[in-house]
């Protein structure tokens, strides 16, 4: 029976896919479940300082120990990294506060390594003799040990550092990522990470983005490490996926830096979007009962100071939902007329105020009663 079979195609090969009919399809695999898939590259985007390193340094040992990362199952294998911008000294002091945050024996690490990027040149790719690109001394160097270590995680920490060429040039980057990246990640059957700082406007806009589209466009996932909207504590990060071919967008992960290192306070990976908009609503609707309760009004246009939403962020009833998943869901309620701007009824008419009250009491309770993941 050829159903015992597995699918086995070399790269160039041309496929006449009738032949794989009776063949069992191969099931996707991830690296992490839902957020990073297994054996291709993936961008993490992110601003200077908010700990991108750090991050990809606590999924490299959870990876290695067997242990989750972010409250996410991993996958179990030796692991690798390339962190161009911390020293060793950096790197270690950095792995005990992980390793003690994360109740893991430093001696159970043993399949992690990494090289520091500190006082060498990390540059992997150079196109200073033109768009193809040339690979490096120290790319061979690295596939010479990967030969033997064998990681099925590969992270590239930064691609400012390892890439030596126009970030705005679509060829340029796309032969970093095809012929230097997805190499690493098809000859060894790993995930490869890169890490990457966003423009100011891809900040601004909230893409997480920089230089050419083709950062984008040429790797299959890609995440943004960010700080939420009107978040007054700083440690405080958001984790979001901004592309992903093979699932949602809509997860996010809302961690929080404590002793050293990251862990989840709010996870929507693998929650069903429509239970998550129910979420959203539940949390508005107990933020503005909460506003009610202070005596503050909840006002329905942007720019007023006491923008609903907006001053929402200060309650503890939304845990985390941001600004723009607050308005979105006060849309919903104010179209299905569970929620209204109104006036209020005492006083002179020129005087009155308006202010966002529930004025369905009945569907309101019903989606509060539900608190789904609060």
């Amino acid at each position: 029976m050829r159903m015992n079979k597995k699918i086995n195609i070399k790269p160039g090969q041309i496929v006449f896919p009738a032949q794989y009919a009776r063949f069992p399809v191969p099931e996707r695999e991830w690296f992490v479940e839902g957020i990073i898939p297994h054996k291709t590259v993936t961008l993490l985007t992110g601003d200077g300082g908010l700990g991108k390193s750090l991050l990809m340094q606590q999924l490299a040992i959870a990876a290695a120990t067997g242990t989750e990362w972010l409250g996410l199952k991993t996958r179990k294998c030796k692991t690798f990294g390339l962190f161009c911008e911390d020293s060793n000294n950096e790197l270690l002091r950095r792995q005990s506060a992980i390793c003690l945050s994360q109740n893991i024996e430093p001696d159970d690490c043993y399949h992690f390594a990494w090289l520091s990027g500190n006082g060498i040149d990390p540059v992997l790719m150079d196109f200073s003799s033109g768009n193809l690109g040339r690979a490096t001394d120290l790319f061979e160097t690295l596939c010479e040990f990967l030969d033997r270590w064998e990681p099925e995680l590969i992270i590239i920490d930064t691609a400012a550092d390892t890439f030596a060429g126009d970030e705005i040039k679509r060829i340029q980057v796309r032969n970093f990522i095809n012929r230097c990246l997805n190499e690493l990640a098809q000859k060894y059957n790993a995930t490869v990470i890169l890490t990457a700082h966003p423009s100011v406007s891809g900040m601004r806009e909230g893409s997480g983005l920089s230089g050419s589209t083709a950062w984008n466009n040429s790797v299959r996932s890609r995440l943004y490490l960010t700080r939420p909207e009107g978040e007054r504590n700083s440690n405080v990060r958001v984790l979001q996926m901004k592309k992903s071919n093979y699932g949602s967008t809509e997860p996010e992960i809302r961690i929080v830096w404590q002793n050293g290192a990251f862990s989840a306070v709010e996870n929507t990976v693998g929650q069903n979007p429509k239970d998550r908009a129910l979420h959203d609503e539940a949390a508005y609707l107990f933020a503005l009962l909460k506003l009610q309760e202070r005596g503050q009004r909840a006002l329905v246009h942007r720019n007023q100071a006491n923008y609903g939403p907006k001053l929402m962020k200060t309650i503890q009833e939304t845990h985390g939902v941001s600004v723009t998943r607050l308005e979105e869901a006060q849309d919903r309620l104010m179209n299905r007329v569970i929620v209204a701007n109104v006036q209020d009824e005492e006083g002179p008419k020129s005087k009155r105020k308006w202010q966002i009250k529930i004025i369905n009491q009945v569907e309101a309770d019903k989606i509060m009663d539900l608190k789904l993941f609060l």
